[in-house]
Formats: structure tokens, C-alpha cells, sequence
């Protein structure tokens, strides 16, 4: 949980709702046994109609998510929708953008996020897509600007800024 423009946000992972859905299962499984035993007469049916049903409940919400884990772009362009002022997301849509549509179209996503977010997360992705579009010179200008903005930024630790990862200029 996290606070944003006043506004609480929360980030849930779908790995936090694994768990709990293998005890809602759980629970299923039981409540479909007790029922079994409770009316002998239709248990068969309910051994096997209740887990069928339950999974015909689970088919449209899970058609409807699918185009969303086809690629990063589509995970990260969904994340980003829902979460337009996280810089993180905006940096993992950048790379999957580049990722899949290439370093073009990742460049131009790079300096989307740049203009709202500023240069500690997104200079160095701009400078390693420079690279890879073979613009050397501007790739070498804005990996030092991310060394630079690293070691500024009040909150380098977070990023796990390093000082040996810069030239000896930055370091003084």
C-alpha cells in the first residue's frame, strides 16, 4: 500500500491471490463432500457438478484477461492504464515495448515515461536504446546523465545505485 496525489494505492501481484484461492478450493472440496454425504441420493452428481460448475464460472473472467498476458506490452500497457503515475510501471511498459516492437518504439515509450518521470529510472533505458539503434554518442551523454541522476537522487539507495558503475568525474 502506497500513497500517490492523496490518493491510497495498492499493488497486488498475482502471486498474493494464489494462496488463498488453493484454500478457497479447499473449501470447495469440502463443502462438496459434506453436501455428498448429507444427500447420498444426488452425491454423484454433486462430486461432479459442483467443481464443473465452478470451473464454467471461472472461464469468461479468465477470456477476457488473456490478451493481457500476450507479451510485456500488453501486460505493462494494461499495469499502466490502471497505474498512469507509477514510474515503475511506466519503465517495465518502456522495456516490453522495446522489447517486443523494438528499440524504435521502445525509444519513444523511454521518453514518454522521461518527460513525466524525470531521468534517475529512464535515462540509462534511454541510453541503452541509443546503443542499440547505434547512436553512440548520445547513448554515452545519457548514460552519464543516469550516473549522475543515480548518485543525486535522494533515494539512490532504493535503485541500488553504485558508485563504481560511474566514471571517476561523478564520483567527487
Amino acid at each position: 500500500v502506497g500513497v500517490r496525489d492523496g490518493r491510497i494505492v495498492r499493488y497486488v501481484a498475482d502471486s498474493y491471490v494464489y494462496l488463498p484461492l488453493i484454500g478457497v478450493a479447499v473449501c470447495a472440496g469440502a463443502l462438496a463432500d459434506a453436501l455428498a454425504a448429507q444427500f447420498e441420493r444426488i452425491a454423484p452428481i454433486l462430486r461432479y457438478a459442483l467443481p464443473l460448475l465452478v470451473a464454467l464460472a471461472c472461464v469468461p473472467p479468465f477470456l477476457r484477461s488473456q490478451h493481457r498476458f500476450s507479451d510485456d506490452r500488453a501486460l505493462w500497457a494494461h499495469a499502466l492504464e490502471r497505474y498512469p503515475y507509477n514510474a515503475r510501471v511506466c519503465r517495465q511498459w518502456a522495456n516490453g515495448m522495446a522489447k517486443v516492437r523494438g528499440p524504435d518504439l521502445g525509444l519513444r515509450a523511454t521518453e514518454r515515461c522521461l518527460q513525466v518521470f524525470g531521468d534517475v529510472l529512464f535515462a540509462k533505458n534511454k541510453g541503452v536504446l541509443l546503443g542499440r539503434l547505434g547512436r553512440f554518442d548520445e547513448a554515452r551523454e545519457w548514460l552519464e546523465r543516469a550516473c549522475v541522476a543515480e548518485l543525486t537522487h535522494r533515494t539512490a539507495a532504493w535503485y541500488g545505485a553504485k558508485g563504481a558503475d560511474c566514471p571517476p568525474q561523478y564520483l567527487a
